[in-house]
């Protein structure tokens, strides 16, 4: 399945066969076609109607099909007009969009509206109705990027200009990730003639209906595969303080405080932190301050934390996107002993408004449950790993769901193989192997793993060795995995077991992995689309004693190439630095900044 991306994702390779493509497609006519098509339609129901959104989701998707003729890896990438509002930004580079201007004689006017604003499209995605929904996008969000460019662009046969595809691409994207967080809403026609079963202008076989779901047409969104209010990528249980990003450009970070509260701290899309709150589970004694916290976001602005209590019993609460937090409750497992309380919890949304919990059972079985779209929890199940002694409840699990509807699980045995199940589609899960790290001693079980999903298909896993190195494993598409290798820290000493590694991917086939040196440095090395590591830094927190290594570090990508790290300082203080897309990180600064707000986990 294609991934359309972020133009700014792309790889030099593909960015310049997208190009090569563009100017094919002009040379045969084809470019010329599609432009005289929608020219034509232009006043027939292909807008200001409900057939606004699936008319160009066809169109799209014809277009892209014969991009493929010319090399079947394309996709059409997107432009989020309201991140990208320069008009001499790489958009309109000569190697990329900006040739096409003079050679296509486009008659561009860069800077001729004003863009959409981040607001106005969040404001659009919380619209429950579809007929409240498309008709703020087309005009609010559609329209004004049209003008902004002028020219070709501008007109009926704007699909002259190669930026209508990227354009568009983006409404598309916009309404699969409404669709995805509203499954329950309706078509709605706006009038007679453009209902859910009326034939589309220019392909009467071609129906809505037939378009409602962008993956059975072959193609899912970058959004889908890692970042916000998408399919997890990872998360991970070894740190005391857990990090999400629900929308663009905000973060919420959950720890447990040593008595045992939930709280929550906030930061804005502008950099400005709340005060921290305990609204997440206010008694003390919820949970068990080795447990830490997991958070996951499976649709736009809500957030759900997990934790265990001390009696084992796995609590969950959710914050709606107004703000309003619900009382914890048990729902997840609710029996005394369910889970080891060192074990923590992982947790993971393959597909909107769908959520799995992960935990370890003190006699080393993996379990898991299940809440569906309507809010229904189902009862545990061991089927991830039956046997007892299969996983060490120290090292906790993590749970990566690399495409929809498929969730893959981690977790170290007691001898230190790194063991994996994957559960498909249909629900069924597959018998447990150590294929990651076969042989005994590869992990510190009190290390736990991190994994994460940089591209559909794709799942990189990390850990630490008894001795301190950094490993690293990967599995392809087609389900084979390589060799481990000490690539992200070769070096003994390295790492404190205790810490654990967080891993995330800000864009496309680039990873970067944390963790906490022995003198409580935190470092981070990262990896490129081509496969090479850097060498470890320690610019994160470069002095020592800067973090508990017991604490372990979060971290999350909240935009493009952005990354933010956080983890407990010795005196119990949640420290955060942020890394800019252009690889400059800046100081560290507490987000709980009294002593004693963070517990530190012992395990």
């Amino acid at each position: 399945m294609g991934v359309r991306k972020n133009y700014r994702n792309l790889t030099d390779v593909e960015r310049d066969r997208f190009v090569q493509a563009l100017f094919h497609l002009k040379s045969i006519g084809l470019v010329d076609q599609f432009a005289e098509i929608h020219a034509r339609h232009f006043f027939d129901n292909i807008h200001r109607s409900s057939h606004f959104l699936p008319w160009h989701r066809e169109m799209l998707d014809r277009f892209e099909r014969e991009l493929q003729k010319f090399h079947r890896d394309i996709t059409i990438p997107y432009w989020d007009s309201t991140v990208d509002t320069s008009t001499s930004g790489p958009l309109w580079a000569d190697n990329f969009l900006g040739q096409f201007n003079a050679a296509w004689d486009l008659g561009r006017a860069l800077g001729s509206d004003t863009l959409p604003t981040r607001q106005q499209v969040e404001d659009n995605q919380r619209r429950d109705r579809y007929d409240a929904f498309w008709p703020e996008l087309e005009r609010d969000i559609h329209n004004h990027p049209h003008i902004w460019v002028d020219g070709v662009m501008s007109g009926t046969a704007s699909p002259g200009d190669p930026v209508f595809y990227l354009h568009h691409c983006w409404i598309d994207m916009l309404w699969a990730r409404w669709q995805l967080a509203h499954p329950g809403a309706p078509f709605l026609a706006s009038r007679a003639g453009v209902g859910l079963n009326d034939p589309l202008m220019e392909w009467p076989d071609r129906t809505p209906a037939d378009l409602l779901d962008h993956h059975a047409l072959g193609y899912t969104y970058d959004f889908e595969e890692s970042g916000s209010s998408k399919p997890s990528g990872s998360s991970k249980p070894k740190s005391s303080s857990f990090a999400v990003s629900h929308s663009s450009g905000v973060v919420e970070v959950f720890w447990v405080r040593p008595d045992g509260m939930v709280f929550t701290n906030a930061r804005d899309p502008n950099g400005n932190w709340n005060n921290p709150i305990n609204n997440v589970a206010p008694l003390p004694g919820s949970a068990d301050p080795r447990s830490g916290v997991a958070a996951v976001s499976h649709s736009s602005g809500v957030v759900e934390v997990f934790w265990v209590r001390p009696d084992g019993m796995v609590f969950t609460n959710a914050r709606d996107p107004n703000g309003n937090w619900n009382n914890p409750i048990n729902n997840v497992a609710p029996l005394p002993g369910s889970a080891d309380p060192r074990s923590g919890v992982a947790a993971v949304s393959h597909s909107s408004g769908v959520v799995e919990v992960f935990w370890v059972r003190p006699d080393g079985m993996v379990f898991t449950n299940a809440r569906d779209p309507n809010g229904n929890w189902n009862n545990p199940i061991n089927n991830v790993a039956p046997l007892p002694g299969s996983a060490d409840p120290r090292s906790g699990v993590a749970a990566v769901s690399h495409s929809s509807g498929v969730v893959e699980v981690f977790w170290v045995r007691p001898d230190g193989m790194v063991f994996t199940n994957a559960r498909d589609p249909n629900g069924n899960w597959n018998n447990p192997i150590n294929n990651v790290a076969p042989l005994p001693g590869s992990a510190d079980p009190r290390s736990g793993v991190a994994a994460v999903s940089h591209s559909s298909g794709v799942v990189e896993v990390f850990w630490v060795r008894p001795d301190g190195m950094v490993f690293t494993n990967a599995r392809d598409p087609n389900g084979n995995w390589n060799n481990p290798i000490n690539n992200v820290a070769p070096l003994p000493g390295s790492a404190d077991p205790r810490s654990g590694v967080a891993a995330v991917s800000h864009s496309s086939g680039v990873v970067e992995v944390f963790w906490v040196r022995p003198d409580g440095m935190v470092f981070t090395n990262a990896r490129d689309p081509n496969g090479n590591w850097n060498n470890p830094i320690n610019n994160v927190a470069p002095l020592p004693g800067s973090a508990d290594p017991r604490s372990g570090v979060a971290a999350v990508s909240h935009s493009s190439g952005v990354v933010e790290v956080f983890w407990v300082r010795p005196d119990g203080m949640v420290f955060t630095n942020a890394r800019d897309p252009n690889g400059n990180w800046n100081n560290p600064i507490p987000i709980a900044a009294n002593p004693g707000s963070a517990a530190i986990r012992d395990v």
